[in-house]
């Protein structure tokens, strides 16, 4: 695929909804792909090359963990975030080991998520996750109406 001045986001989550928030609060400034597993992720990114790839933790009976880390090992400056409603310090350990760039706990705003990947340098895409917290505030916030994901 060529080099493109488009700035493409793909969102993988099972809840459509989820899909439907991205769209709605980055629609503006990206072209926001969906994906609800780990092969239809694996499609997109073949046929999108996105800037961007935000995974839910729990995909049905998929991992979005393990599609982040598939991404470190073959798209190793892709930003890449983890989001989930229930985020553990185990979980955190493993995606900085999976050297994911941040970990989102839901609620949270995508312009949150894109915020602090934008603020992070190539350097800081590959060392330590960055953990944010549940942001109760903004109409794009994911999963907030859910308990976990």
């Amino acid at each position: 695929m060529g080099v493109s001045a488009e700035r493409v986001v793909l969102v993988v989550d099972d809840d459509r909804r989820v899909h439907r928030a991205a769209k709605a609060s980055l629609g503006a400034r990206w072209t926001v792909h969906s994906a609800e597993n780990l092969e239809q992720a694996r499609t997109a990114i073949s046929k999108w090359a996105p800037q961007l790839v935000i995974a839910d933790l729990w995909l049905g009976a998929d991992s979005g963990l393990e599609l982040l880390r598939e991404l470190r090992l073959s798209h190793s400056h892709l930003p890449t975030a983890l989001i989930s409603g229930r985020l553990s310090n185990q979980l955190a350990i493993e995606a900085s080991g999976a050297r994911i760039a941040v970990i989102a706990e839901k609620p949270i705003s995508f312009r949150t998520i894109v915020a602090t990947l934008a603020a992070l340098g190539s350097e800081d895409l590959t060392g330590p996750s960055r953990w944010i917290g549940s942001d109760r505030i903004g109409s794009d916030r994911i999963g907030s109406d859910r308990i976990g994901s």
